[in-house]
């Protein structure tokens, strides 16, 4: 395979691995943990983290089809907390497809 191939495949694999990516919206005050995967949107948000992580909200019972893939973006719409006069806000790190232990 010649160098200009292995670019073009290099470059249509990061194209199509761009195109399944999902925006995901998770928001604790109005959301819904059973909104399914696919009908996830602003309008229609996941309630918990959790939701989005393990695809449901229990992590001894996840569902990877229902859980965000590699590649999507959550949006986590957090309320701010106040500890003794502090605003304090959460930033939270997933890792679809790792396991939980």
């Amino acid at each position: 395979m010649s160098k200009l191939h292995a670019l073009s495949l290099s470059i249509l694999l990061l194209l199509s691995a761009s195109i399944d990516a999902k925006t995901l919206y998770v928001n604790g005050t109005t959301g819904n943990d059973a909104t399914t995967y696919e009908s996830n949107s602003a309008s229609t948000p996941w309630k918990s983290i959790a939701r989005a992580a393990w695809g449901s909200t229990n992590y001894t019972s996840p569902n990877a089809s229902q859980a965000a893939k590699p590649g999507d973006v959550i949006l986590h719409r957090a309320e701010p907390k106040t500890v003794t006069g502090v605003a304090v806000y959460l930033a939270v790190g997933v890792e679809p497809g790792r396991e939980v232990a």
